[in-house]
């Protein structure tokens, strides 16, 4: 099921910014600002460490970012906007609405 959920998603984003991330990139920034080793965000979503390691640098990119410290910090001055799928126990099946950006937050200009 989590597979089929990361084949789904709107195309043609902006190369760039929060905007830019697909919706599994958008999970696994969130699994970062809650402190998930790379290997407990591979459990979690059920994908590879390598996987996990590939989103990751395409995220680093996208967000011009360098380390993951800078990336939690940039999602963590994001606030509210994005959603903390750390919180759901471990072991439950992952849900694409468990995260992602808030669309009011972008409207109103608090998440670029």
């Amino acid at each position: 099921m989590a597979f089929v959920q990361r084949t789904r998603g709107a195309r043609g984003r902006p190369s760039l910014g929060w905007n830019s991330l697909t919706p599994t990139e958008l999970q696994v920034v969130d699994l970062v600002r809650g402190g998930l080793s790379n290997r407990e965000i591979s459990l979690r979503l059920l994908m590879s460490t390598e996987t996990v390691k590939s989103h990751l640098s395409r995220i680093f990119r996208k967000l011009d970012v360098a380390k993951r410290v800078h990336l939690a910090a940039l999602a963590n001055r994001a606030g509210g906007g994005l959603t903390l799928m750390s919180r759901v126990p471990p072991g439950s099946p992952p849900d694409r609405h468990h995260c992602g950006v808030d669309a009011r937050a972008f409207a109103n200009g608090q998440i670029s």
